[in-house]
């Protein structure tokens, strides 16, 4: 893995100490090996975390032989060994083992139709001299990040935001549609950033690039499939034959692989597959909180003894988190409210020393129905019917907080738009109460102009399956990449670890999005076929466990070893001059949490990283 940056300006070209900028911004992404690249109106800048080919012959910005073309590469090519023997049979001559010049190679001999044929993450940049036109790519599922803005015949590109802050070529204007879906989700969705000028290049997608002309491309999409006629018992073998081909070849590396263990079907899936094909002895890493009555470690431990993994543990400590949390907002350059981005950060830090390369569970769920929204989206049509007779009632009658939670979750599903029933469904605090209520009649006002359901609006709508599939289906194109994804990719490179995620892979999903929803949910069981496919592999006693999730207990730190820190950053003189922020509504927010007669913990957190960032970053 490794940190890319780039500027293309025909007007005022980069120059040596603009791309050393952008590179020293990125040093924790590849703290093995720097390289930059200037040459007429081109300026590349590359950081190598070195994986495969440790070799000097993997040192980036990489040239082919003619000189002709240039490219800076982020990522893993798992099918590189299969597409560099196509090459060779065309004629292609290779000078090092590394997926960086089969990627080149491709490009050079199949042109923009090389995109679709990577297996992988990666997000990289090709410069051609020769055309004088640059091509930004990211792969399929978003799992690495690039950003880039667009000016006057000029692009500026990076796999962080920080990298194209470091160049001061661009200003600092707040996106007000972003500050508005991150209230509801979190993070900004799609193509926006907290900053009008820099966008994120959506996944499978190709930013083409000249003197004259900008355009974009989708060369793969997750929407798009065929529909398979397996039965269910065939689907099953297909399946597990998909995941362990998928699982063996993230395991391809020159440095020591490791899995990250929750003790969940996904997790515990990789593991046990991993085992069978690791050359040596698998680590595996377990970590929980001393803050939490709820822990997944013993069921960690018992698929570590199943597998005769080397297991480590961890125990996060409720100490020092006020520092934690500022450097986390450094990690993501805007706000970001999933703090599960914490616990990631902490792990990484601590199995630096045993492995470069960690494997993750991540996509499992989008793909096989691992949530319980996804079962209950068969009853949605009977919600929405029965629902505005049955609530009036409910709202009587039932008055405890998972009562009350339910009773706004029925209050999403009844909203006749079901884009927006499916995002406001996502957003369990909004259904409560206004989250914007915080901000002053300006903002407010501003905020009102956006729409926060857009993303799902857009993305929703074009599903055209049944309501169970669309629902995957929106999470991989929205949630997935916009939030799943950055909260593993900031921290662990932050730390200079590559996470793998062996769900997200081509043929895998592909297969997976083509199966009927019956086969992966069925009434009120959920990973239906995957659990099936894992029988033997994965003991029964973790396959039928209830989902249980890794929990940060962000709430209880709220109420004690954060409740002053929080209270110091909202409140604070400069934060509140700002006149972003009504202060009567911070102070009621933070009152009403610590009292415990409200629950803000949600917004709360949101707000915390809002403002931590608006203090360091505008």
């Amino acid at each position: 893995m490794c940190g890319i940056a780039g500027i293309l300006d025909f007007v005022s070209p980069p120059t040596q100490h603009e791309i050393r900028c952008m590179n020293d911004t990125l040093q924790h992404r590849g703290p093995d090996d720097e390289g930059i690249y200037i040459k007429g109106p081109a300026g590349l800048g590359h950081r190598r975390l070195s994986i495969l080919d440790l070799s000097e012959h993997g040192h980036q910005p990489m040239v082919d032989e003619s000189g002709r073309l240039v490219i800076v590469f982020n990522g893993e090519i798992y099918n590189y060994q299969d597409l560099k023997e196509a090459l060779l049979v065309q004629g292609a001559r290779f000078y090092s083992n590394t997926d960086t010049e089969v990627v080149l190679k491709a490009y050079q001999y199949w042109g923009v139709a090389s995109f679709a044929k990577l297996e992988g993450m990666f997000a990289f940049a090709i410069w051609d001299t020769d055309k004088e036109e640059m091509c930004l790519v990211r792969d399929r599922f978003g799992v690495k990040p690039v950003y880039y803005a667009v000016g006057e015949r000029q692009l500026l590109f990076g796999s962080e935001l920080k990298a194209l802050l470091a160049t001061r070529r661009l200003s600092i204007n707040l996106n007000v549609q972003a500050l508005h879906e991150y209230l509801y989700y979190g993070a900004a969705l799609g193509e926006r950033t907290f900053y009008d000028d820099i966008h994120t290049l959506l996944p499978g997608h190709c930013l083409t690039f000249s003197a004259t002309s900008a355009s974009l491309t989708r060369f793969a999409d997750l929407s798009v499939y065929q529909t398979v006629t397996d039965n269910y018992q065939g689907a099953t073998t297909q399946v597990a034959a998909l995941l362990d081909d998928a699982v063996r070849k993230n395991l391809v590396a020159d440095v020591p692989v490791g899995v990250m263990l929750s003790g969940g079907i996904d997790s515990s899936a990789i593991a046990a597959i991993a085992a069978k094909y690791y050359n040596g002895k698998l680590q595996t890493f377990s970590a929980d909180f001393d803050f939490s009555a709820k822990s997944e470690l013993p069921r960690a431990r018992e698929l570590a003894r199943a597998i005769g993994s080397d297991h480590h543990e961890f125990t996060i400590k409720s100490v020092n988190l006020e520092d934690t949390f500022i450097e986390l907002v450094r990690c993501h350059d805007q706000p970001f409210g999933d703090n599960a981005n914490l616990p990631i950060y902490l792990i990484c830090k601590a199995i630096k020393p045993h492995v470069k390369v960690i494997l993750q569970g991540d996509a499992g769920d989008e793909l096989f129905g691992g949530y319980h929204r996804y079962a209950r989206m068969r009853y949605a049509a009977l919600i929405r019917r029965f629902w505005p007779v049955l609530s009036p009632v409910w709202r009587i009658l039932f008055t405890s907080g998972k009562l009350q939670r339910a009773m706004r979750t029925f209050d999403a599903f009844s909203d006749p738009d079901p884009a927006a029933s499916y995002g406001r469904l996502m957003c369990q605090e909004q259904l409560d109460s206004e989250p914007c209520r915080v901000f002053s009649e300006g903002v407010q006002e501003q905020l009102k102009s956006y729409d926060p359901l857009l993303q799902y609006r857009t993305q929703y709508d074009t599903a055209t399956v049944d309501e169970v599939q669309r629902a995957m289906l929106t999470d991989l194109n929205i949630i997935l990449p916009n939030v799943y994804f950055e909260k593993v990719d900031r921290p662990s490179m932050a730390q200079g670890i590559e996470v793998r995620v062996p769900f997200a892979d081509n043929a895998l999903a592909s297969y997976a999005a083509s199966l009927p929803a019956n086969f992966k949910v069925k009434g009120l069981e959920k990973k239906r076929i995957l659990r099936a496919a894992l029988r033997g592999t994965v003991p029964d006693s973790i396959l039928d466990a209830p989902k249980q999730g890794f929990e940060v207990p962000f709430k209880q730190w709220l109420r004690g070893p954060m409740s002053g820190f929080v209270k110091a950053v909202l409140l604070d003189s400069e934060n509140l001059q700002s006149g972003w922020f009504e202060r009567g509504q911070l102070e009621k927010l933070l009152a009403e949490n610590q009292s415990g007669t409200r629950d803000h913990g949600f917004l709360l957190n949101k707000l915390l990283n809002l403002c931590l960032w608006r203090s360091m970053y505008m």
